[in-house]
């Protein structure tokens, strides 16, 4: 069974219905360390296991999950994960970047010209 993920941030101005919406269907809540008001928020979903305090003071590499499995929904856990060794592969990750760029990038002249003709029949002379 697929399992729905929400993964964002809680935004300011957001409609209650909507974000109680969106969260009575997810399948894995996973929070890392968040903001006093985003903890607030999802405190509600890890407690009595885990307070706001407790969100918001996670270290790094450490969180909380409340994961759906067999439409049973498992108690608040803690997990830790683990830094990345090394530094990566730069030269592979250069190639992603160019190779992203090239494919889905504009040059910046392009848009700038877009902009303009766009903005023509607002500017006045």
């Amino acid at each position: 069974m697929p399992t729905k993920q929400l993964s964002s941030q809680i935004s300011k101005g957001r409609k209650d219905t909507l974000i109680d919406s969106v969260i009575g269907n997810v399948g894995a809540t996973i929070a890392f360390r968040l903001g006093r008001s985003d903890a607030k928020e999802m405190a509600d979903i890890f407690w009595p296991d885990f307070s706001m305090v407790d969100v918001v003071r996670l270290p790094n590499f450490h969180g909380y999950a409340k994961i759906q499995q067999n439409a049973q929904v498992t108690p608040p856990f803690s997990f830790r994960t683990r830094p990345l060794k090394g530094r990566g592969n730069a030269k592979r990750s250069e190639r992603i970047r160019k190779l992203s760029s090239d494919r889905y990038g504009t040059d910046p002249a392009t848009i700038d010209a877009q902009i303009r003709m766009r903005r023509k029949p607002w500017k006045k002379d």
